[in-house]
């Protein structure tokens, strides 16, 4: 016997996630954990290895015997970052603008020789932003929000998950509620598909907000959706590493999340985002909020958010990671 797994119970508030799992692998056996998303797989994973406690159970591994664990492993399949893959038809006109900027702040400072250069590159910069089209971009982004229908004067916070119990989407629309009625500027978009679809729509309209959220299925222009709101709100019950959230971090969005097991190994409260607690929209309403009369923030966590990104996710380091699992292993 290589593991034993003995009625392994684990509760997250009233939800229980494992209930009475029991299994073993015998020696030279090859075994899949499979289920959808939000079915425990994650959480079952991180209670054989030590790093969650079970409710109930017991996790016996022989004595012999070295576990090697790689969590959330992301299949990249180029060198670039999560970030690089997400941004990479817009990412030259990004960087352009970002350059452009960068020499605005140098030339301010400048003088003789070194102003020159700074200015005949500054020219160069912009003429080549004009054109590859780069302020059709910016257009495009204003696109999304007219077509989603919102203004570029509403504060949007973004939604972009399955509908489901695990996303406690009621939680969200009722912290939009509560945001909406103490600033008006405070709009929501709903991005999803799931069983609790029609139970969602029925809580925005008991909360009379209609006017405020906008939903839409699944989209397949999902970096334009994310560049279009201003904040990216995550209220998971329990969680994984959401695909989701790391695109939202790539795109240096402002972010509002659950302590989830996913959501703590990449998030820091007040460095890389804001932390609410589960299922209290008051909380999430208040993030949002603060972010609306804290601008700065939204920069400063997205940048932080970001880097997480392009340091923990480059498929360089993923692959490394993998190499010393399987060389832990082989040992």
């Amino acid at each position: 016997m290589i593991l034993s797994c003995n009625n392994i119970t684990k509760t997250f508030g009233t939800d229980a996630i494992l209930s009475d799992c029991s299994f073993h692998i015998e020696e030279r056996e090859k075994a899949a954990i499979v289920g959808p998303n939000g079915a425990g797989k994650s959480t079952l994973l991180k209670i054989i290895m030590g790093r969650l406690p079970a409710d109930d159970g017991t996790v016996t591994i022989s004595k012999d015997k070295t576990l090697g664990y790689l969590a959330q492993h992301q299949n990249l399949s180029s060198d670039g970052t999560i970030y690089d893959e997400l941004l990479s038809v817009k990412k030259d006109i990004i960087a352009l603008e970002e350059k452009i900027r960068e020499t605005e702040q140098q030339m301010k400072n400048a003088t003789g020789e070194q102003l020159d250069t700074l200015l005949d590159l500054y020219t160069k910069m912009n003429h080549q932003f004009e054109l590859e089209n780069g302020y059709a971009y910016q257009s495009e982004i204003v696109g999304v929000l007219k077509g989603l229908g919102f203004t570029e004067d509403d504060f949007v916070i973004g939604f972009v998950s399955r509908i489901t119990l695990q996303k406690a989407p009621l939680d969200f629309v009722k912290s939009i509620a509560i945001a909406h009625q103490k600033d008006a500027r405070i709009k929501a978009l709903l991005v999803g598909e799931g069983d609790m679809e029609e139970e969602t729509k029925e809580a925005i309209r008991q909360n009379g907000i209609e006017e405020y959220i906008r939903t839409s299925p699944f989209r397949n222009d999902v970096p334009d959706v994310l560049h279009a709101i201003n904040v990216f709100c995550l209220p998971s019950l329990w969680e994984g590493l959401s695909i989701a959230l790391l695109e939202a971090m790539a795109m240096k969005k402002a972010l509002v999340v659950t302590p989830t097991d996913g959501t703590r190994e990449v998030i820091t409260h007040q460095e890389s985002g804001l932390i609410a607690d589960f299922g209290q929209p008051e909380e999430l309403a208040e993030c949002y909020l603060t972010y609306l009369h804290y601008p700065e923030w939204i920069e400063s966590y997205g940048n932080a958010a970001m880097a997480v990104i392009q340091e923990r996710f480059d498929s360089r380091r993923v692959s490394q990671q993998v190499i010393e699992v399987y060389y832990d292993i082989l040992q």
